[in-house]
């Protein structure tokens, strides 16, 4: 993930964090349930991208290079 934690470890950070806040948590997520997380939200940030974009009234050029050079593909 962008963020430094792994697949790997992302049930246990979400479980940590949780805990902090006084949340028990049941069950876990698996990698794969990850993966996808992760994919479904670059599908949707681009979707959100497209639709911001087809309804700007101008767009600047030098914005969407910007933007385009912080988008990965998974």
């Amino acid at each position: 993930m962008k963020a430094g934690c792994s697949r790997h470890s992302v049930n246990d950070v979400i479980h940590e964090v949780l805990k902090s806040a006084g949340i028990t948590t049941i069950g876990t997520i698996s990698r794969t349930t990850v993966s996808c997380i992760i994919a479904e939200g670059y599908i949707a940030a681009q979707i959100q991208l497209g639709y911001e974009l087809g309804n700007a009234k101008s767009v600047c050029s030098i914005a969407i290079q910007i933007m385009l050079q912080h988008t990965y593909i998974i």
